[in-house]
């Protein structure tokens, strides 16, 4: 009986690994990225994918060899860059929310979806959304973002964040 107990608990350990990401990670991570959004007092531990771990993804797919080694070589080239986008327009979507919650604006967290990205492994397309109550008007926004679970946790890939009303 110990012996079969212990086989179920490692087999969940190790589907538990492969199928790492669940519904909850996702959950967690748009509430950290509202919560980097609308409280000046709270930095979660948000975080943008690396360039090792970009040659991982990579060499995840279903590839040709020369097909991965011309990506690794783009992405190399393009890393920095990306980075630097990403933080960019990062930085300035915290900053316009947060200062508008300084001046009295509201937010509230309402819900947050994800789909796989149609041709890479481990790679989602997410959205958030909020209600932002602001002098006299009120709104949803959509915050649209990108998310690649690295086999430890959710990270964002790419440089796609763009915030709508």
């Amino acid at each position: 009986m110990r012996k079969w107990l212990f086989l179920i608990a490692l087999n969940s350990l190790f589907i538990g690994s492969i199928f790492g990401q669940s519904n909850a990670d996702f959950e967690n991570f748009s509430q950290d990225l509202f919560a980097l959004l609308s409280d000046t007092a709270q930095t979660p531990p948000l975080e943008y994918i690396r360039i090792k771990t970009w040659e991982e993804l990579i060499e995840a797919q279903d590839l040709p060899v020369l097909d991965q080694e011309e990506w690794k070589v783009k992405k190399n080239k393009a890393y920095a860059e990306e980075h630097q986008e990403f933080s960019t327009k990062l930085g300035g979507i915290v900053q316009e929310y947060r200062l508008a919650g300084l001046n009295g604006a509201k937010l509230e967290y309402l819900n947050s979806e994800y789909v796989a990205h149609p041709k890479w492994t481990n790679w989602y397309q997410c959205q958030l959304r909020f209600i932002f109550s602001g002098e006299a008007m009120q709104s949803i926004v959509e915050v649209q973002y990108e998310l690649y679970y690295n086999g430890r946790g959710l990270v964002f890939i790419g440089t796609k964040l763009d915030d709508s009303f």
